[in-house]
């Protein structure tokens, strides 16, 4: 798991020459919460992108973001809330 945050998050960020945020206390958050035994199928009519492309519509898949907290703002059950 290790390897993945840091390939997927970690790594472009320093490619891009952009900080990379401190998970401490009195930093603003900034994270993505998963549920990795979560197992759904891909709808891309429920995409909230103006993109409607995938190779992965109709398909099945483990794990899914269950909520996004960036910018004090959460992303959780399809609404935003202030933070």
């Amino acid at each position: 798991m290790k390897d993945i945050i840091t390939k997927l998050s970690i790594n472009p960020r320093e490619i891009l020459d952009i900080p990379v945020p401190d998970f401490s206390v009195g930093e603003i958050a900034e994270f993505t919460i998963l549920d990795l035994n979560s197992v759904w199928t891909v709808d891309i009519k429920k995409f909230r992108s103006k993109s409607r492309n995938s190779p992965f519509d109709k398909k099945l898949l483990n794990g899914k973001s269950v909520a996004v907290i960036n910018n004090r703002k959460m992303f959780y059950n399809d609404e935003f809330l202030s933070i």
